[in-house]
C-alpha cells in the first residue's frame, strides 16, 4: 500500500490530560496522552507534540499498536523537516498486518526516460509540458520498519535516519495529520476484511455441504428407483406367468 503523506494530516495528543498509549524501549517508557478515538476535527498539528513525540526513533523501540507507531514517526518526521510515504506492508494469514514500512517521500527515484517516452506517444505538446513535473524523488534511504509482536506490540526492526537531500523547516511542510485517520480505519477495515472473508468461508462451506447433500439424495433416488423398476419388473413377470398357467390349465 503506498499513498503521499506530503499535504496530509495526522491526530496527535491533545491536552485534556487524559491517560493514553505508551512507548517504551531501551531508553525506558513514556506516557502519551493519546486519544485513538478522537477524531480529526479535535487533532491538533502534530508540530506541537508531547513528550512521545519528542523522542527520536532507535532499533527495539516498542509501541502499544500500529495506529501509535505510524503516529509517532509521522510527528517526527514533521518535526525534523520531511515528508514521509506509506511503504510495503505484510499481512498475516487472517488478514491482518504484521509489519510495515515508512519510507521518506524522496525514496526511490522518477521511472525510467524511456518510459516517459512510452507515455507521451500521441499526446499533444501542451498535454506533454502539462505533465511535466519537478524531480521529487532522489534515492533518499531514510525509513522505517515496525513488526508487530507476539504480544500485540509494535517493535521498531529497521531504521535509517539519515537522509540524502537537505531537510525543511516543520513550519516549511504541509501538515501531515490525516495519515493518523487514515491508519485509524487500518484496524477496523482489516477486521472487516477478515469477517468478509470469514463469512465467504462458511457461505463456501455451506454451498458444499448442500451440494453433498444434493448429490447423496439423488443417488438415494437414483438407487430407489433402479430397485423399483426391478421390482415392478420381477411383478410384471410374476403376472404374466400366472396368467399363461391360467390359460393353459
Amino acid at each position: 500500500m503506498e499513498s503521499e503523506c506530503d499535504g496530509d494530516k495526522i491526530p496527535n495528543p491533545g491536552s485534556d490530560g487524559a491517560a493514553g498509549p505508551s512507548v517504551s524501549g531501551e531508553h525506558g517508557a513514556v506516557s502519551s496522552p493519546l486519544d485513538l478515538n478522537r477524531g480529526e476535527s479535535s487533532s491538533p498539528n502534530c508540530a506541537q507534540g508531547t513528550a512521545i513525540f519528542e523522542l527520536e526513533p532507535y532499533l527495539g523501540q516498542e509501541f502499544d499498536s500500529e495506529v501509535e507507531a505510524v503516529e509517532f514517526y509521522c510527528a517526527y518526521a514533521q518535526r525534523v523537516g520531511f515528508a514521509i510515504r506509506m511503504g510495503d506492508l505484510n499481512r498475516a494469514r487472517d488478514g491482518s498486518v504484521i509489519s510495515r514500512r515508512i519510507v521518506c517521500n524522496k525514496e526511490g527515484y522518477r521511472k525510467s526516460h524511456r518510459y516517459q517516452q512510452k507515455q507521451n506517444l500521441g499526446t499533444s505538446a501542451a498535454e506533454r509540458k502539462r505533465r511535466h513535473r519537478a524531480v521529487t524523488r532522489v534515492g533518499c534511504k531514510a525509513k522505517v520498519g515496525f513488526t508487530r509482536q507476539k504480544s500485540g506490540r509494535w517493535v521498531v526492526k529497521s531504521l535509517v535516519k539519515e537522509h540524502t537531500h537537505p531537510l525543511a523547516a516543520a513550519t516549511q511542510l504541509q501538515d501531515q495529520r490525516s495519515i493518523g485517520t487514515r491508519v485509524y480505519q487500518i484496524p477496523a477495515a482489516d477486521e472487516r476484511i477478515r469477517q468478509l472473508s470469514d463469512e465467504l468461508l462458511m457461505e463456501r462451506k455451506r454451498s458444499a455441504s448442500l451440494r453433498g447433500y444434493v448429490d447423496q439424495l439423488l443417488n438415494h433416488i437414483e438407487e430407489h428407483t433402479e430397485g423399483l423398476t426391478r421390482k415392478i419388473q420381477h411383478i410384471v413377470e410374476k403376472v404374466k406367468m400366472i396368467d399363461s398357467e391360467g390359460k393353459n390349465s
